[in-house]
């Protein structure tokens, strides 16, 4: 079983009944275990007023959180970035982290922040 982590971006279309993301997240609930990040989830409690409705499928999907391991992994990436005089924001260094020491794979639309972050699988 993968693990798949939903970027914010995903789970808004699936959330607005998106054709596209609702097919996909529903092909992958049936072989894979779904995931968010704590920020994710932050960023989705944060945007959406109708809570009610979102917080339970926010529940039936794995909470990533951000610790110890995430926040030094962020750091070597955010180093690793510097030496190839690239930039990456806050949001998608912390995201990365977070895959990555959780052997997930990140289900984005927007693969470009994440450009040149090592070890970062994509869907």
């Amino acid at each position: 079983m993968t693990k798949i982590c939903l970027d914010t971006d995903v789970v808004l279309d699936f959330l607005k009944g998106h054709k596209a993301a609702v097919a996909k997240i529903r092909h992958y609930v049936d072989n894979d275990e779904l995931s968010i990040t704590s920020l994710t989830f932050f960023e989705l409690v944060s945007a959406i007023k109708k809570k009610g409705r979102v917080l339970p499928i926010l529940d039936n999907l794995t909470l990533l959180p951000f610790e110890k391991k995430a926040a030094l992994r962020a750091n070597r990436i955010h180093e690793s970035i510097q030496a190839q005089k690239m930039e990456i924001g806050m949001r998608e260094l912390m995201n990365s982290a977070i895959c990555i020491e959780n052997g997930a794979w990140l289900y984005t639309k927007n693969r470009a922040p994440y450009e040149g972050v090592e070890g970062l699988r994509f869907i």
